[in-house]
């Protein structure tokens, strides 16, 4: 009997060893360039790193991030971003001041060769700045703090990171979930405050971005 040769889908009758797929080419995005620094971001670990019994988990994943970029002198004065870093070289966890250690070591050694970049700012509007400000207030009243209180930072400026820094309508449903569960839910809130639940899951867990 005659043998046939049958075709299977995805079958190859190239001869010799089979090309390995191709890699997909990704874009850099601007903001993965060194010189290139958000301020909002520096603001959202700078908050995170000032967090009261911060998880360790928590504390080397802002620094590595800090450690890839390099702010200018402008942003780590305002900011006072450095002087937080700097005491980190202390703190009880060896991985975490080893981490502190290594980005004061590596923004001191860039400064100290005179070195600085231009600054390039990009702020919100009046009308994304108000909304921010009404954000943080509904969220201070409902925890019961100050609006200026950290862990209302840390909530408002994570959303703002959720959803990729855009002020539109899914930060707006974000905020309005994180509202409503601090004032229904009175065990989220309780856990939040006390630091059991982390500002992470909680805004992961109520995200609409």
């Amino acid at each position: 009997m005659d043998k046939f040769v049958t075709r299977k889908p995805g079958h190859s009758f190239s001869r010799g060893k089979p090309k390995p797929p191709e890699k997909k080419k990704t874009q850099a995005t601007i903001e993965q360039l060194g010189g290139v620094v958000v301020v909002e971001d520096i603001m959202r670990h700078k908050a995170r790193l000032q967090s009261e019994n911060q998880s360790s988990t928590i504390l080397l994943e802002s620094l590595q991030e800090l450690g890839k970029k390099i702010p200018c002198k402008k942003v780590l004065i305002s900011s006072k971003i450095g002087h937080i870093v700097n005491k980190l070289r202390k703190h009880e966890d060896p991985e975490v001041n080893k981490a502190a250690k290594q980005v004061y070591t590596k923004w001191r050694t860039y400064y100290k060769d005179l070195k600085d970049r231009p600054q390039i700012e990009v702020k919100y509007d009046r009308t994304g700045e108000e909304m921010r400000t009404s954000g943080r207030k509904f969220l201070a009243k409902e925890l019961g703090l100050e609006e200026g209180a950290n862990l209302v930072e840390m909530i408002e400026r994570e959303v703002v990171h959720a959803c990729n820094r855009r002020l539109d309508k899914s930060y707006r449903r974000t905020m309005r979930t994180l509202v409503f569960t601090l004032k229904h839910k009175h065990d989220v809130k309780k856990d939040i405050l006390s630091g059991k639940l982390s500002v992470e899951e909680f805004v992961k867990g109520n995200k609409k971005c």
